[in-house]
């Protein structure tokens, strides 16, 4: 897991204290991964370990093979009602299949704004989250 791997890396070997800096970048490029730090050179894919919560993760619904089913449902016209004595009309249409899988989160996309902890030696960065901007509703 890209967590026990950093936290070999944040572990100062021997004496086992932590030291690292909490800094924040912008995803640059996705193929390879580049990402850019205020004051720092641009981070190489060797620098950068991605944790699971940047990386796209899908589950599978599960479901019974029979309830995996559509149905059809034909036109239909209501019977006169109402003060002007109208009528609906729902149009046919076929339901949809249950979803396979769900999204829960995306894959890093280029301008993300990432959260980052960057190793004791200074040469890795490991990619905590995306930074959601909340402001925009």
């Amino acid at each position: 897991m890209a967590g026990e791997r950093i936290a070999k890396y944040l572990m100062n070997g021997f004496n086992k204290t932590v030291s690292s800096n909490f800094l924040f970048g912008i995803v640059t490029s996705i193929d390879p991964i580049k990402i850019k730090i205020e004051g720092l050179p641009e981070l190489e894919p060797s620098q950068i370990i991605l944790s699971d919560n940047v990386k796209e993760k899908k589950i599978k619904i599960p479901t019974e093979e029979k309830s995996n089913h559509k149905h059809k449902i034909n036109t239909l016209i209501t019977s006169p009602s109402g003060e002007d004595n109208h009528t609906h009309e729902i149009t046919a249409f076929e339901t949809m299949e249950a979803l396979p899988e769900i999204t829960l989160w995306g894959n890093l996309k280029i301008n993300d704004k990432v959260f980052i902890i960057q190793s004791n030696d200074k040469q890795l960065f490991y990619v905590m989250e995306v930074l959601k901007d909340d402001t925009k509703k």
